[in-house]
Order: structure tokens, then sequence, then C-alpha cells
């Protein structure tokens, strides 16, 4: 193989690697499931996996404000700063942004600790907002110097009886 092929196919290779790289990055909970009664309260982590470093993440959540309430949103253990925090149980939205000056999250981790009260019977979701043919920071994004590395996000179903 000549110097010129094995180059290329290096050059080629790396740019596969960083393509492939910078999607790496996932929003869930802990459970996909949960079950309680009307009047009773739910504890469900928000789970973030990245391949990459991390930097910021704004998670915007919805949720049917009739049938639930998101009574506390707790900073995980991921970032050191969570500037932002807003629950508008209202209009059945919450978001939470956070961020990191130094140490850069890699891995899988507890973004937030949410509490959700069963306002009345029947099922529901939680979800991410989320849609990865738009490129715009009025969703769910998790950042790397710049680029947003997001590429699944998870629902919550929540049964209350």
């Amino acid at each position: 193989m000549s110097k010129k092929t094995l180059f290329s196919a290096l050059l080629i290779a790396t740019f596969l690697g960083a393509c492939t790289t910078q999607s790496g990055a996932s929003f869930g909970f802990s459970q996909e499931e949960v079950s309680l009664n009307v009047g009773e309260e739910v504890t469900v982590d928000m789970v973030l996996n990245s391949e990459v470093a991390i930097d910021a993440v704004d998670a915007l959540l919805i949720y049917d404000e009739e049938m639930l309430s998101l009574e506390r949103a707790s900073k995980g253990e991921i970032f050191e700063i969570y500037p932002f925090k807003v629950v508008d149980n209202k209009e059945g939205e919450a978001k939470i942004s956070a961020a990191s000056r130094d140490n850069f999250f890699t891995g899988t981790g507890t973004y937030a600790t949410l509490t959700f009260k069963a306002l009345q019977a029947g099922e529901s979701t939680v979800s991410y907002v989320y849609d990865k043919k738009v490129e715009s920071h009025s969703d769910t994004d998790v950042m790397s110097q710049g680029q947003d590395l997001l590429g699944k996000v998870q629902t919550l179903t929540v049964n209350a009886n």
C-alpha cells in the first residue's frame, strides 16, 4: 500500500470516527414507566448519556398539566452549575439548564431529579422537546464546544389510578 493510499485511508477513518462520535448523546429517565395513585408523588431521574465531553445542557420537558404537577426539580450530579430552572405547571413545561466551567461530563449520570404528583387518573407522558432535524435552541440541547450532540430521547409513561 502506498503512503498516499495509507494517508487517505487514515484521513477517511478519522473523519468518519469524528462524525459518528458527534451524535453520541442521549437523554432518558431512570424508568420508562411508573404507576401511582391520584394524589401520590413519584420521583424519577433524568439520565444523560454521552460518549463525548459535554459542557452545557438545556433540557426542555413537556407534560399534561391536567394529569401531572411537577412538585420538585433538583439538580443532579453531573454539572456544578445549574443556572436556570423554570417549572410552569399551568403550561406543563419545565426547563433545566446546566453548564460546567472545567469538568466536562462524559458517561452516564443523573442530570436532575424530578418529583411528579398525579392529579387525575389516566395515562400520561413526560417528554423531552427535541427535533434532531432542526438546529434550534428552543428544544433540548446537549452541547460540546458549541455543537449539539443529542441524538436520542426517551419518553416517560405515567399511569395514575
